[in-house]
């Protein structure tokens, strides 16, 4: 069974480095900058064992303030409408092609989200309205597209290999872009809205 935790840890970052301890290395994230904030991490399970790390992200106003407020549910601010995604190779369950598995899994699942449904969830509506949404996604051109990994908190590795640039996969829908590649037996996808890419640096690195 799959199970997914969709509310970002703002209170407890033990637990997050926990959890990110258990998924083990490597787990990927956006290079550190001004502009965004580690807000905290989402878990994908099956039979009891996480097998994806989804990184949650604050992105700072273009003044760089990021406009915190208190609220009775904690910390609030702007979100940025993106995030990255590390998997364990095989947990999409199509060995054929994971990367593309992955990166339609991650897009649909950002999409519907982002999207506000007419339909009631769980009326037949509302999945066909999934699944075209879905079919739509999944027969998308898919472009050839290059992710940067920078090595910036490993400092003993050679210079001449800190930006490492990976050839991967791209969709577009009208809203998101998804890039996804196999790094280091993981697939890393990044889904990110049109409107957020050139504000902030996509480029990525191990954050564990």
């Amino acid at each position: 069974m799959w199970q997914r935790d969709d509310a970002p840890n703002q209170d407890a970052p033990p637990q997050d480095e926990a959890r990110l301890a258990e998924f083990g290395p490597p787990v990927f994230g956006f290079v550190p900058q001004p502009r965004l904030r580690e807000r905290g991490w989402s878990w994908f399970a099956r039979d009891g064992v996480i097998c994806e790390a989804q990184a949650h992200y604050w992105l700072a106003d273009p003044s760089g303030d990021f406009a915190f407020r208190e609220s009775p549910g904690g910390l609030l601010g702007t979100e940025l409408r993106g995030y990255v995604f590390t998997d364990a190779i095989g947990s999409t369950g199509r060995p054929d092609e994971p990367v593309h598995a992955a990166l339609v899994q991650h897009l649909d699942y950002v999409v519907g989200n982002h999207q506000k449904s007419r339909y009631q969830p769980g009326t037949p509506q509302w999945v066909d309205h999934g699944r075209s949404r879905r079919t739509a996604i999944e027969t998308a051109p898919v472009e050839p597209a290059t992710l940067t990994l920078l090595h910036v908190a490993l400092p003993s590795v050679d210079p001449a290999e800190q930006n490492l640039a990976v050839a991967g996969v791209s969709v577009s829908t009208e809203t998101f872009v998804a890039m996804a590649a196999r790094i280091d037996d993981r697939i890393v996808t990044m889904v990110i809205h049109h409107a957020d890419r050139d504000a902030i640096d996509i480029r990525l690195t191990r954050r564990v």
